[in-house]
């Protein structure tokens, strides 16, 4: 089965978020909101395998939804251990290429 990887863009908190950098283990993205603001995000590449889930509809009936193996990102309260934020992309290649070695 194929591995869902990272997103190359998203949306999250008010900005648009664009991939620049990746290898197997790290991404560094930069991401600009609706007032022209720019952040950069490093980020470890994590694997997250198969998971099934069961769900009552409201009409009662259970539905199976199957997650396949997938790459994630960070969530908020991830930053600091899998992710990092920078407000300058130098600040930010410096992140990744740390990450790296």
């Amino acid at each position: 089965m194929e591995i869902r990887q990272l997103p190359l863009n998203f949306g999250v908190n008010g900005y648009q978020y664009t991939q620049l950098r990746r290898t197997d283990t790290v991404a560094l993205y930069t991401g600009v909101n609706n007032r022209g603001s720019t952040t950069y995000e490093v980020h470890k590449v994590r694997f997250k395998p198969l998971l099934s889930a069961k769900f009552k509809g409201l009409n009662g009936v259970i539905k199976i939804v199957n997650y396949p193996d997938r790459e994630i990102l960070a969530s908020n309260e991830e930053f600091g251990r899998f992710a990092w934020s920078y407000h300058t992309e130098p600040d930010a290649i410096s992140k990744f290429e740390a990450l790296i070695k």
